[in-house]
């Protein structure tokens, strides 16, 4: 995927959840931002968007390269595979009304309120 957060950002990202450990609550962007500003404190790398191709081990650690040609030399490496990229399970028929009052994915609930089937919000198939 293109952002950190897997499934959390690109389906729930506005969701209150409530099954972390020690918060009662919190939103999914929120819970991403959260887990964002923890491992920056680690000075940790992203390779987002890419494939993991090889995994060489060095002298001090490991040198990783991912399909798009990019090189990374660390010490660790956790590997967050998730369950793929997600595509939503469209409606049958749903195909014509894309951006006309359906969406599979609401970016931002705020440009939302308020609207209406003829007046659609802005959200992303």
């Amino acid at each position: 995927m293109p952002v950190a957060g897997g499934q959390v950002a690109a389906l729930f990202p506005e969701k209150d959840i409530y099954d972390v450990a020690a918060i009662p609550r919190i939103r999914g962007r929120d819970l991403v931002e959260a887990l964002l500003r923890q491992a920056a404190a680690f000075d940790t790398s992203f390779l987002l968007g890419t494939t993991l191709t090889t995994v060489q081990d060095r002298v001090d650690g490991l040198e990783l390269t991912a399909s798009d040609g990019t090189v990374v030399a660390c010490r660790a490496l956790v590997i967050a595979g998730g369950l793929g990229r997600f595509r939503p399970r469209e409606l049958p028929g749903g195909a014509r009304f894309l951006g006309r009052g359906l969406g599979y994915h609401v970016e931002d609930p705020a440009a939302c309120r308020g609207s209406l089937v003829h007046h659609p919000c802005r959200c992303s198939d």
